[in-house]
């Protein structure tokens, strides 16, 4: 049974669900919750707006029963787009400084943003995009046919068929999968690319208004008839930097082969790129010839499906070549005509994009739970949950020690909550050109338990240790660990400043945690009840 006091009490997993069946019993048809000894009655939804949690955390379905909330990993980023989107915009009201949203969608409330609102930028059908992220498989993006009379030969595909969708935050990705539309519904893409990028502006932008820096994660070389499923596997890609140098040579090798080989546990399974837009382009396209088909079957097209119609005349060695509808028929004998091939336009369709990321993110959550984040860098800690990449909390690695300032720098979380804990990463940006990452640190968890002086107990879930370079690890720009579950509510990382007579920083952008599991622990409570 939960512990009730008269204003609060603490549920866990399965006791939420023991307070409802008893509960339940209890109640009587009334309008607001009463109270007995020792007892909350409770039996209508209604009856739970009395009452404070975490925002997040829990779920009252109609029937009056509180349910805690399971957190995931191996999510699928486009199913909360409109969460993070509207996150963005209820942030930049508290703190537009801080949480600058994008140009379209300034001047909107959060309760107006819809999947639509994911939509950056199409060179084509903008108003169908939002249909690849919508979880149906009958609906799609289909670019706009050309115009009729234009040349295939004078167009460059690339430029017009094309879409960028916003995934409302930055997240690590594992794989991006594109799913066509079934075969008697339209054809997948020809050729294609799919691009990825984190927001990061091209270093020779001029403009604040420019373009993300797109990476390219699949550029197709092979012609697509048949595949209407294809996946993308992100995993080991840590993205890029400018490099130069006989150093930078060396430390792009160390990225991209090894770097994330750790002790504190296995990465095989371990996201290194992150991304914010995903850009899709198709290349290449058999336009009006997409599949031959029969007459019959062609007279059966509806007008927009029609494709192409050509003439053959037969050769003496018994092959055919290509004529013109007017010479087949008007200069040709009946002897020499040879086939008439008729063709179904190729209608590329996608149904669904796919983002597969590594969970739900605990930690962006913490402001709306009502948690703290404390830092020795006195701007607000909240930057570390912006999604802007160019943004950064500056934490020292070294100083100079006549500043007399703590050898051990301690970033500290209150996550509002208690949760299951098993793996954290974080984002680092440049400063001149330079991504500095913490050297040897500690990632520490506490569930609220004191010590005889009062401070928390805490538990070390990854003592790691990595080379000892001046500033850590030079121009890595994202970094992670996974360790085992563990339950707490207090989150910190832990790493020695050296004392020497130079300032160097870390430059930290984004910190994510994630874990798996109903939410442990949960706390509700109510002003109302005397």
């Amino acid at each position: 049974m939960p512990k009730i006091s008269p204003r609060i009490f603490t549920i866990g997993a399965s006791a939420l669900w023991l307070l409802i069946g008893w509960t339940s019993v209890c109640a009587q048809t009334t309008n607001e919750f009463r109270t007995r000894p020792n007892q909350v009655v409770v039996n209508a939804q209604r009856h739970w707006e009395d009452w404070d949690f975490p925002a997040g955390t829990l779920e009252i379905v109609p029937q009056g029963e509180v349910r805690p909330r399971r957190w995931n990993r191996n999510t699928d980023a486009t199913e909360d787009i409109v969460d993070f989107l509207r996150f963005q915009i209820e942030a930049s009201r508290r703190d537009p400084t801080l949480f600058k949203i994008p140009k379209r969608l300034q001047g909107k409330e959060a309760a107006e943003i819809s999947l639509r609102d994911a939509v950056v930028e199409a060179g084509s059908n903008p108003a169908g995009v939002a249909n690849v992220l919508d979880g149906d498989p009958t609906t799609f993006w289909e670019p706009a046919p050309l115009p009729a009379g234009v040349d295939p030969a004078d167009v460059d595909i690339g430029a017009l068929w094309w879409f960028t969708v916003d995934l409302g935050r930055l997240v690590f990705l594992k794989k991006i999968e594109l799913k066509f539309v079934d075969e008697d519904l339209g054809d997948p893409f020809l050729l294609y690319d799919v691009l990825v990028s984190d927001g990061r502006k091209p270093i020779a932008a001029q403009s604040g208004n420019a373009p993300p820096e797109f990476f390219p994660v699949l550029i197709s070389l092979k012609p697509n008839k048949t595949q209407r499923s294809v996946e993308v596997d992100l995993r080991g890609i840590t993205g890029r930097r400018e490099l130069g140098g006989e150093q930078d040579e060396f430390l792009a090798e160390q990225i991209q082969f090894g770097d994330l080989a750790e002790e504190s546990g296995p990465t095989t399974d371990m996201a290194t790129l992150v991304g914010r837009f995903v850009q899709v382009v198709i290349r290449g396209s058999d336009l009006n010839r997409g599949r031959q088909i029969t007459q019959a079957e062609f007279e059966q097209l509806a007008p927009a499906d029609t494709g192409a119609v050509d003439y053959y005349k037969k050769l003496p060695d018994g092959g055919q070549l290509q004529v013109s509808k007017q010479v087949y028929f008007d200069r040709l004998a009946k002897e020499r005509r040879g086939d008439i091939r008729y063709y179904i336009r190729e209608r590329p369709r996608l149904a669904e994009l796919n983002v597969w990321i590594e969970g739900d993110d605990i930690f962006h959550g913490i402001l709306r739970r009502g948690g703290t984040i404390s830092s020795p860098d006195p701007r607000n800690g909240a930057i570390l949950l912006d999604s802007d990449v160019d943004s950064a909390h500056f934490l020292d690695l070294y100083r100079d020690p006549k500043f007399n300032l703590s050898p051990i720098g301690t970033v500290t979380l209150d996550l509002g909550s208690f949760f299951w804990i098993d793996a954290q990463r974080m984002t680092y940006t440049f400063i001149d050109n330079d991504a500095h990452t913490f050297g040897n640190y500690t990632l520490e968890v506490s569930d609220g338990s004191r010590e005889p002086d009062g401070s928390f107990k805490w538990s070390i879930a990854v003592d790691r240790r990595q080379t000892e370079t001046l500033g850590g690890l030079i121009g890595k720009i994202t970094e992670g660990n996974n360790f085992d579950p563990v339950v707490g509510r207090f989150f910190k990382i832990q790493w020695n400043v050296q004392p020497i007579a130079a300032r160097i920083l870390t430059a930290l952008s984004e910190f994510n945690i994630f874990g798996a599991g109903l939410l442990p622990q949960g706390e509700l409570s109510s002003q109302r009840i005397p």
